[in-house]
């Protein structure tokens, strides 16, 4: 882990001298944030959101600090950015290390129910925890995303017991951080709804624990049978790369 996190440096300084705001989403964030010593949660990889407008000028500063696009071709120019919410970089030194590089979250351009990712930087907050200062999700934010993360961009037959174990951790150690009524109301305007509860009632039966009272009244009421659909539709997919490529070709507008 100190290994990334002074990998996740660099690349955040090259950003940063390029005046390219980055937030660090998931394990890179979780570790030192949800985990009471950095070395207890696993990072495999670091994951960065910037701003849509900045993509392409964030691509050419990494690569330009040593990372090397995706090998793999797209399955026709332009999919990806349609199907999926970042383009993938690798760095072969010291260590082979990914970097995913967000722009959305969850899903590309042309999914239907593609979340306001302004109400995700607007949701930003500083860390200064060691080993780096960095930009991350406040618990409210983080919460919804890793959910979502989960249950809609992965699929419920490709959930780990890591991902569940790190929704454990951020409610109980940021438990006086989430706004329950924020959460709901955000999760039914994104159509998260379904994933969020699927999520959060795993957690709990994964690790015996109870939700909050204001987390159950605020959040489990009835939602869209076609955002319950594809939550199901997540469990019922085989986990192989080709599956995971059709459950994003399904929830395209159909353009």
């Amino acid at each position: 882990n100190l290994l990334i996190y002074q990998e996740l440096a660099r690349a955040l300084a090259a950003l940063r001298a390029a005046e390219i705001p980055a937030i660090v989403l998931k394990g890179a964030a979780l570790a030192v944030s949800a985990y009471s010593h950095l070395g207890l949660r696993p990072i495999g990889d670091i994951d960065l959101l910037v701003p849509e407008h900045s993509l392409t000028r964030a691509e050419k500063t990494l690569r330009a600090a040593g990372y090397l696009p995706d090998p793999e071709p797209e399955l026709r120019p332009g999919i990806n950015r349609l199907i999926s919410p970042e383009i993938t970089l690798f760095k072969e030194r010291p260590f082979g290390l990914k970097l995913d590089l967000h722009w959305s979250l969850i899903a590309g351009a042309a999914w239907r129910h593609r979340p306001e990712v302004t109400w995700f930087w607007s949701r930003a907050e500083w860390l200064d925890s060691p080993p780096e200062a960095m930009l991350v999700l406040d618990p409210t934010a983080h919460l919804l995303y890793l959910a979502a993360h989960a249950f809609l961009q992965h699929g419920g037959s490709r959930v780990v017991l890591r991902w569940l174990y790190d929704l454990r951790q951020l409610l109980i150690l940021q438990a006086n951080r989430i706004d329950w009524r924020l959460v709901a109301r955000k999760a039914d305007d994104f159509h998260w709804l379904p994933a969020l509860t699927t999520a959060l009632q795993m957690t709990c039966a994964c690790f015996r624990w109870t939700l909050p009272a204001e987390a159950t009244a605020a959040l489990f009421h009835p939602a869209d049978q076609a955002d319950w659909r594809r939550v199901n539709d997540g469990f019922a997919s085989r986990p192989t790369r080709s599956g995971g490529v059709w459950r994003k070709l399904a929830f395209l507008n159909g353009r």
